[in-house]
């Protein structure tokens, strides 16, 4: 190391580190080894593999209720018979009675209330003149985002 063009200070540290370790008071940084740069190449092998297990785990996870929730009103509300209708507060009501009980039936009250509650939060709020198909599409997205 070229000590010219530094200060008086810090060559008195480097000077005074160097003797600490010298003395083995301070342990010198682990230096690589000859075969060293193997090891070094599996890390992004490793890294790439897990990323690929995390994207099958979440792959493979079960949608939250609320979502489930949500896509269940979706169903409802976009029924190809009624689907060119204008949203209306009743089928709404009537949508998300049948989604609660075919969905929340049999899970625990906290359970349960907490999916309404994350799912009417996280709800898009229908549009004036939106029909229900485009309702229930808008409804879909919401559900993919929890």
């Amino acid at each position: 190391m070229d000590h010219q063009n530094l200060s008086a200070p810090v060559c008195a540290q480097i000077s005074g580190g160097r003797r600490l370790v010298a003395a083995g008071y301070v342990r010198r940084a682990p230096q690589p080894q000859p075969g060293d740069h193997k090891a070094a190449a599996l890390v992004p092998e490793q890294d790439e593999t897990l990323r690929q297990e995390r994207a099958q785990a979440l792959a493979d996870a079960r949608p939250s209720y609320a979502a489930s929730l949500l896509a269940a009103i979706a169903d409802q509300i976009g029924d190809r018979r009624i689907s060119h209708e204008t949203v209306t507060g009743d089928l709404w009501l009537r949508a998300s009675a049948a989604a609660v009980r075919r969905v929340l039936d049999g899970l625990c009250e906290h359970t349960a209330t907490h999916a309404v509650v994350v799912a009417m939060t996280s709800r898009p709020m229908p549009r004036p003149g939106e029909t229900n198909g485009e309702y229930a599409l808008r409804l879909r997205d919401a559900a993919r985002g929890l």
